[in-house]
């Protein structure tokens, strides 16, 4: 996995962005700095399938706020990806994907919800439009 250490040192030094993010500042337990510094330690073994690396809303504030241009939303997006690699994603996260590739939904709408706010009823399920854009780009397997 290819991270650049000197840029995550470089953030634990900085923690300009800690107080921004939402997942830091509401997710007891979440704290990015001590995942970084269990990188640079060379433990990244223990944050591969971690609950916390999923807790990270990907909401852009730390990359807008970054001075190293290196976030951490970089560093989840990297553990996120070797841990779909692995298969050791959460379980939930697996039935998100395995819906969307089916239907290009990730999960059923409450229809009484749509009722109650005059919302137009749902189009057909996008699965086969998904798969034929997975195609199109190759990502077939």
């Amino acid at each position: 996995m290819d991270l650049d250490l000197a840029a995550i040192k470089r953030c634990i030094e900085c923690r300009g962005c800690e107080l921004d993010c939402p997942s830091f500042r509401y997710i007891e337990g979440y704290n990015p700095t001590v995942l970084n510094k269990d990188i640079l330690n060379g433990d990244i073994e223990k944050w591969i399938g971690s609950k916390m690396i999923w807790q990270c809303l990907e909401c852009h504030t730390c990359t807008e706020m970054c001075p190293q241009v290196y976030s951490w939303e970089i560093v989840f997006t990297k553990l996120k990806a070797e841990t779909m690699k692995r298969k050791a994603a959460p379980k939930s996260v697996l039935k998100g994907i395995e819906a969307f590739a089916k239907t290009g939904k990730l999960m059923e709408p409450r229809l009484s919800a749509r009722d109650k706010f005059g919302l137009p009823a749902i189009a057909p399920d996008g699965g086969e439009d998904i798969k034929r854009f997975a195609e199109l780009l190759g990502l077939t397997q």
